[in-house]
């Protein structure tokens, strides 16, 4: 198919509109914050400032997790998310994955001091997770599980803005984003998961041999994120966790730490 100068200002038009759709509804909750993407937590552990687990649950909640631009599209790499992520990243079960995810961390907290993640590096620094959580089920035999962290008295919202500020100065305005015409981080992928978990269709490529006849848009970090975020949250499913059973609850003694 061939693209003529209508189109393409129709494309362009579209993505703005998009993006304004964004910056008005976002603080209504229901699209994914920029630096995040949503993830279905399946295990609940609740710290506290000492760093000293108190509880962990077994649950079924949409989230959204603090991650990088790398993590977000992460299919053969193993950049991991900040804080909340799958089993086979927080636990030492899978030490590459684990030692990428705790140098991240310890980067972050170093940095921000902010508390949670200071506190999840300290309680992980202990290498207790899989003894701690034996109870409710054993972690080398599901590293794909989620596990999202909290602290007793503080706010259970994941999204952390402090982490979005902290992610987007570490990202290189690299080039001039096709969409805005503003300088900016240019991507070397794009995530896709916009329709249904694990969908693969993507708004933008990052290689100009994937775009056919299509003129190459390379979208900056912010407005593809903008765009993407805003997409998903038309098609996507939210679950929210009911009543937790007393038996997918396990509390833990701080003698026992």
């Amino acid at each position: 198919m061939n693209w003529n100068n209508d189109m393409i200002n129709d494309t362009y038009e579209m993505w703005q509109n998009i993006i304004k759709t964004y910056d008005t509804r976002i603080d209504k909750g229901y699209i994914c914050p920029i630096a995040h993407t949503k993830i279905l937590a399946h295990i609940g552990i609740m710290l506290d400032e000492q760093s000293n687990i108190l509880a962990a649950a077994k649950i079924k909640q949409s989230i959204f997790a603090p991650c990088t631009a790398k993590s977000e599209c992460r299919s053969n790499n193993i950049a991991p998310h900040l804080l909340h992520d799958n089993v086979s990243y927080i636990s030492s079960i899978n030490p590459k994955r684990h030692d990428a995810y705790m140098e991240q961390l310890e980067e972050y907290a170093s940095q921000t001091n902010d508390l949670l993640a200071v506190c999840v590096l300290k309680y992980l620094d202990k290498d207790t997770i899989c003894h701690d959580l034996e109870c409710l089920l054993d972690l080398k035999d599901n590293p794909s599980l989620n596990i999202v962290f909290g602290i007793k008295g503080y706010e259970e919202n994941t999204v952390n803005y402090r982490w979005i500020k902290y992610h987007l100065a570490q990202l290189p305005k690299n080039g001039i984003c096709a969409i805005t015409g503003e300088a900016d981080h240019i991507p070397d992928a794009y995530p896709g998961g916009i329709r249904y978990p694990g969908d693969m269709a993507k708004l933008f490529m990052a290689k100009s041999d994937k775009l056919d006849s299509m003129p190459q848009s390379r979208a900056g970090y912010m407005a593809s994120q903008k765009i993407i975020h805003t997409l998903q949250s038309f098609f996507s499913d939210w679950t929210e966790q009911g009543e937790i059973p007393l038996d997918d609850i396990v509390i833990r003694q701080k003698r026992e730490i």
